[in-house]
């Protein structure tokens, strides 16, 4: 047995998923890139003191808004595409990184419903965002719609694909299961996710 690359993590909450590229099957052999991590890190690894382990995902069928008003599956995004902001205007993709992640579901009372990583930040107003996994029944969330209350919010699926991307020039964007979008964000929590076993 032989490892070409090998990620550890120092951060509590720290977890360990196989990059989709190296469980791809045409190509042979499966390779490994460095710095290929699936956890979201920046280029070269995470800054720092800075959360790692958590991506910032949604499943890739999950349903993003574009720009045009058209809405296409997560897997389908590429980079330069624009995305709808949720305030009349566009960000561009600028990366796009896949990895493996729990994923959870969150019902809203307008109807909206999304599927995303515990630590995908979701805005419960504008300007104001908190991580999935923090939100309760009964708080509120920004969705196409107008702001509405969250009827519930579990886990949903274990280790699915998920793809983060960057976005420029701010971080928002409009995603979800249903023709109701909810207003997420790309970036990181500040602060790190625990992860409930």
């Amino acid at each position: 047995i032989s490892a070409d690359l090998i990620h550890v993590g120092f951060v509590p909450g720290a977890t360990f998923a196989y990059n989709p590229e190296d469980m791809s099957p045409d190509r042979g052999i499966p390779p490994v890139t460095p710095n290929g991590t699936s956890q979201g890190g920046n280029p070269g690894g995470q800054p720092p003191n800075t959360p790692d382990g958590h991506p910032v995902c949604v499943p890739l069928d999950e349903l993003v808004v574009l720009f045009s008003g058209e809405e296409i599956p997560m897997g389908d995004l590429k980079v330069g595409d624009r995305v709808d902001n949720g305030y009349c205007s566009y960000n561009t993709v600028t990366e796009i990184k896949d990895g493996v992640s729990d994923v959870r579901l969150l019902v809203t009372e307008n109807g909206a419903e999304l599927l995303a990583t515990p630590s995908k930040q979701v805005f419960i107003a504008k300007g104001v965002k908190k991580p999935l996994s923090q939100l309760k029944r009964g708080e509120k969330v920004v969705t196409t719609k107008g702001i509405s209350v969250i009827l519930s919010n579990e886990v949903a699926m274990k280790r699915q694909i998920v793809r983060r991307i960057s976005l420029t020039p701010t971080e928002t964007f409009l995603v979800g299961s249903r023709s109701i979008k909810v207003m997420v964000s790309n970036n990181k929590p500040i602060e790190p996710i625990l992860t409930q076993i």
